[in-house]
């Protein structure tokens, strides 16, 4: 295939196939012996990509530089506005993958997702912290529509921990319950006296 087919023809891959893929660069060859064309630099993604999850720990799934991409994803899903920061600038990224780390298949989403949003952003002319803000927003709408489950989790965790952080919480002057000072009021049984009164209102069945 040459470079102008290339660029014209989908270069996302999910499910099985990205799978597959992912384990036959990683058997088979090096980055280096790859030679320098726009579709190799797709393959060389993955393999790097691929490689820093084998070596990080258990807790830790993501590598400095998968951080870095999650969190740049996450400030043009949540952006900063005014006095708000961006969610990639909270380091709500931490929260995200903390989530992941919790579930095989989560894990498995997000590892896959970032490497769509690499070759998205490849599609686009460089890697995805090198786009413009528009550049990215194009890139994470062609992700949401070619990796529908990924995007969502990412957005729904993305929410979960910015509206549930601290500095968040305090600019929109929302105090969260804190259960270690948390004093419920005693139940006033008088609220069941009109129920009482009301006296058995079901039919026994049997």
């Amino acid at each position: 295939m040459d470079v102008t087919a290339w660029q014209m023809a989908p270069a996302v891959v999910t499910g099985s196939r990205l799978n597959r893929q992912l384990d036959s660069f990683t058997r088979s060859a090096t980055p280096a012996s790859w030679p320098q064309s726009p579709l190799c630099y797709h393959h060389r993604r993955i393999f790097e990509i691929r490689t820093d999850v084998i070596m990080t720990s258990n807790n830790s799934i993501l590598s400095d530089a998968q951080r870095d991409l999650l969190g740049a994803a996450l400030n043009r899903i949540v952006p900063p506005a005014g006095e708000m920061p961006g969610a990639g600038d909270l380091g709500i990224a931490s929260f995200v993958e903390s989530v992941a780390a919790g579930s095989t298949g989560k894990r498995r989403l997000l590892v896959e997702g970032l490497v769509q949003i690499e070759l998205a952003a490849s599609e686009r002319g460089g890697t995805f912290n090198a786009l413009s803000s528009d550049a990215q927003r194009d890139a994470l709408q062609a992700v949401e529509s070619s990796s529908p489950q990924f995007f969502q989790e990412l957005v729904t965790q993305a929410y979960r921990g910015y509206y549930t952080n601290a500095t968040v919480c305090s600019a929109l002057g929302y105090r969260p319950p804190n259960r270690v000072d948390y004093d419920p009021l005693p139940f006033d049984e008088s609220l069941l006296e009109p129920v009482r009164q009301r006296g058995q209102v079901w039919t026994e069945t049997g």
